[in-house]
């Protein structure tokens, strides 16, 4: 399972790693990995895909949806913007 100390050392950004905390709770097996990495001038742009199977209960406003085990893909991306660096 990925924790937020795990994300840091991986260097994923603020707002991924709290997705992926987030993920994990229902996504036990959960992985990220980096698709493509693109520099534009001091913007750099990473494009993620988290996956894992769904196996874990995930609670929602409207009750708990059971686990299928199915794959599930979400597909994300971390905006970094650089200068002087």
């Amino acid at each position: 399972m990925l924790t937020a100390s795990r994300c840091r050392r991986r260097k994923l950004g603020y707002a991924t790693e709290r997705l992926i905390v987030f993920l994990s709770q229902f996504l036990p097996g959960i992985s990220p990995g980096a698709e493509q990495i693109t520099v534009n001038g001091d913007v750099v742009s990473i494009e993620l895909s988290i996956q894992g199977p769904f196996s874990g209960p995930f609670q929602t406003p409207a009750g708990v949806i059971q686990p299928t085990g199915a794959k599930i893909d979400f597909p994300t991306a971390d905006f970094w913007y650089l200068r002087n660096g």
